[in-house]
């Protein structure tokens, strides 16, 4: 029902594909875990991490060992991959926030009863939310929560020109309550 009215793209096949290019190596890219800069984000003494590289270095594959590594029963954790390559629908601020909404909401029973009231609250039927709707829900999800963590890899493949008010717009929020880990290319 609730995952019919987000309609969310999913990201565990695009994160299985990325850990496939390892090489056959979970340990690649284990390098970043011991960077300095890593660390004290991990620690919660930084709250982003962004990683620049040119084209085709390796940023997703990166941005996979990261998830790997932060990801356990205890960490409430949602990611989402940008591909200049996906459906223009899969590079949207709605698809993005539909898919974080609905990974927080399986990650913790505590988020999908926040996601259940929000949707029968506000007496959403078969429509999906609209961008506004998607940060309010955000917002009600996550106000309990000290230690989310959101990543997204390869910013700036997101289809809109106006990126930064549409994803940044939620980085205060990032910002207070969760860690923030952005991957993008360097131009």
């Amino acid at each position: 029902m609730l995952k019919d009215w987000l309609k969310p793209v999913e990201q565990g096949p695009k994160h299985d594909k990325v850990c496939s290019a390892r090489n056959g190596s979970a340990a690649t890219g284990d390098w970043i875990i011991e960077n300095p800069t890593f660390m004290l984000w991990r620690e919660g003494k930084k709250s982003d991490l962004w990683i620049h590289s040119k084209p085709g270095s390796g940023k997703s594959v990166i941005f996979s060992t990261i998830i790997d590594k932060i990801r356990s029963p205890t960490c409430l954790l949602a990611y989402y991959y940008f591909d200049f390559r996906a459906s223009e629908t899969e590079t949207t601020a709605g698809q993005f926030l539909a898919s974080i909404v609905w990974q927080l909401a399986r990650g913790s029973n505590h988020c999908f009863r926040r996601l259940l009231d929000y949707h029968l609250q506000n007496g959403l039927k078969d429509d999906p939310p609209t961008y506004s709707q998607f940060l309010e829900c955000l917002y009600f999800m996550l106000g309990d929560f000290a230690d989310v963590y959101i990543a997204i890899d390869a910013l700036d493949e997101f289809a809109s020109e106006t990126w930064e008010k549409e994803i940044l717009h939620i980085y205060p929020l990032l910002v207070f309550t969760c860690f923030l880990q952005v991957e993008e290319r360097m131009t």
